[in-house]
């Protein structure tokens, strides 16, 4: 798992493969969930017997306070194309994301930020049913 996924993110901050194309990686090497802690410049993979943990070089400022519509406004530049991962990481901290956290089961991704959360499902991602007898 580990190498996988350590490939696929140096792709993914190299902006030579997109966001789906990481997420299909990484689910294929079987990650589960994932967490990014901004601040820290650290993302820690799970997956059903194992934790990777990976340092993202580089520096980013938080903003102060969170802000949903900059934070939309953010998702909905990349899911268009229009901007790459590490520019995603900047405008998420502009608008007060301090950690994030990606549930490929689920098919959400939680933003945390300054006491406020948001939860966005990842498209394409159809959360598995659960079927009760």
């Amino acid at each position: 798992m580990q190498t996988t996924v350590k490939a696929a993110l140096a792709r993914v901050m190299a902006g030579t493969i997109n966001f789906p194309t990481y997420l299909k990686a990484i689910a294929a090497a079987g990650v589960k969930r994932y967490a990014v802690d901004i601040a820290t410049h650290t993302i820690t993979f799970q997956s059903a017997g194992k934790t990777v943990t990976e340092q993202v070089p580089g520096s980013i400022t938080i903003s102060d306070r969170f802000n949903k519509t900059d934070l939309l406004a953010a998702i909905r530049d990349s899911l268009q194309g229009d901007l790459r991962y590490p520019a995603f990481l900047h405008r998420i901290a502009q608008a007060g994301v301090q950690t994030y956290a990606v549930e490929l089961s689920s098919g959400a991704v939680i933003y945390a930020g300054h006491g406020q959360t948001h939860i966005e499902p990842i498209p394409g991602i159809v959360p598995p049913l659960l079927i009760t007898p």
